[in-house]
């Protein structure tokens, strides 16, 4: 894991593909428009850096945060690669101590709303990044879960995520990036989002 003033990328290698070598031998890096970069090591350290057919961006709703986010994806995508986007709505709890029925109908309707809402906030978001309908995913469940499950199931060799938030890095890596970094099926890359970027 390495870092910057107002960035920072970890790249961290697919779930039990590989025994680690030196770290010498393990990565390269390179500095790039702002971001400071680790290969995985299933690249060899002579590539500049990696590059991926099909990468999974996982954003929030936010425009700077979003955009900076799907920019940095674009970095490790092959020319001929696909590039999604995918934000998860957490389920809604709404607590009601004397009906069950309308406790479950209640939040039913709560959770589609939001997921309806994210959907559209999402395309707005994507478009001037030219990621149509067909790879866009607003999905209600555990981030981490969801990602995860979404990136198997599109393929994707790739997850990008930011970190943002008051606490910054300590945030997320104590949060869903972390379950996301730890329990992913594919490699993660882990963007820094500037204070003030959303």
């Amino acid at each position: 894991m390495v870092g910057g003033h107002d960035h920072h990328i970890e790249i961290a290698p697919r779930r039990g593909g590989y025994r680690r070598a030196p770290a010498a031998r393990r990565a390269a890096s390179v500095e790039r428009r702002g971001v400071l970069a680790v290969a995985s090591p299933c690249f060899p350290p002579s590539e500049a850096r990696p590059v991926y057919r099909n990468v999974l961006a996982a954003i929030d709703l936010t425009e700077r945060s979003a955009n900076r986010v799907l920019e940095h994806a674009r970095q490790f995508l092959a020319p001929d690669g696909v590039l999604a986007a995918v934000h998860i709505v957490e389920p809604q709890y709404v607590q009601y101590s004397f009906d069950p029925t309308f406790k479950g109908t209640v939040t039913e309707s709560l959770e589609q709303g939001a997921i309806d809402a994210a959907a559209s906030r999402l395309a707005e978001l994507c478009e001037p990044h030219g990621i149509d309908a067909e790879h866009r995913f607003a999905m209600l469940g555990r981030a981490a879960d969801r990602i995860h499950e979404l990136a198997e199931q599109q393929g994707c060799d790739l997850i990008v995520i930011g970190s943002h938030g008051q606490e910054g890095l300590r945030r997320l890596l104590g949060s869903t990036a972390n379950a996301v970094l730890h329990g992913a099926p594919v490699d993660v890359a882990t963007v820094r989002i500037p204070h003030g970027d959303h």
